[in-house]
């Protein structure tokens, strides 16, 4: 699928922008990249426009910026406002959905999807993240190998290509160990998409988080973290009987 370009404070990002109707943006984790999300893209795209790019330092926006939450949830407030866009619904995947929740603290967003977010503190070291995350990558491309092998290297290239960077890890450990600001205070209609075998975050997690975000919703769903672009037809269909509600 063909990438665009955006210029933005004189760095140059990536972008899929495809579909016609109502305005998505879709929100990928940390380390990956708007292709890795092809699959939940077409169905979706069917009937709305998607609007998916590649954070800073990700995918082909190679920008080398420094790794903050700051610097990435204003990349997608200045990347909204540059193409007009104005109250999306936004769908965030792990990382991507702590963004969705500080992004809402800055742009109108009248429904957020959160699946299998990061957005509270988590209870594992970092030194156990990163074995889950093996373990997950190693689970996932055992249901998908063609798919899976292709995001859990694009993971690892990033891994690799940023793991002497000090703000990298310093960053890394602020996404796990740190609460998004204002939980209780959001005024978007929040939806949270689990799969409930996700190795990486718990059901507990889940329900944690649905706590502490007021009057969200909390649906759980078949599969483990990344079965919203293994299964994407399922996410498709749910994600979009629930935007006219």
């Amino acid at each position: 699928m063909h990438k665009n370009k955006i210029v933005l404070n004189d760095k140059t990002y990536s972008y899929i922008d495809v579909g016609i109707g109502k305005e998505i943006l879709l929100i990928p984790g940390w380390c990956d990249q708007s292709d890795d999300f092809l699959t939940l893209i077409k169905p979706l795209s069917k009937k709305n426009r998607l609007l998916v790019p590649d954070l800073p330092n990700f995918g082909d926006s190679k920008t080398n910026e420094l790794f903050e939450e700051e610097t990435h949830t204003k990349f997608l407030s200045d990347f909204l406002k540059k193409l007009e866009i104005n109250d999306p619904i936004v769908i965030g995947h792990c990382y991507g959905g702590k963004l969705a929740l500080q992004l809402s603290n800055q742009v109108s967003i009248p429904k957020i999807f959160l699946i299998n977010s990061l957005g509270i503190k988590a209870n594992f070291t970092w030194l156990e993240h990163v074995l889950l995350t093996l373990v997950n990558g190693v689970y996932e491309v055992t249901k998908d190998f063609a798919l899976m092998s292709k995001v859990q290297s694009h993971w690892f290239k990033s891994m690799l290509k940023y793991g002497g960077k000090k703000d990298f890890w310093n960053y890394a450990n602020k996404i796990i160990y740190t609460e998004c600001e204002n939980l209780d205070k959001i005024k978007s209609k929040v939806t949270i998409l689990w799969a409930k075998n996700d190795i990486m975050l718990s059901n507990s997690y889940a329900k944690k988080l649905k706590f502490k975000i007021k009057n969200s919703k909390l649906i759980f769903m078949k599969g483990s973290h990344f079965s919203c672009i293994i299964n994407p037809n399922i996410f498709a269909r749910k994600i979009q009987s629930l935007m006219n509600d």
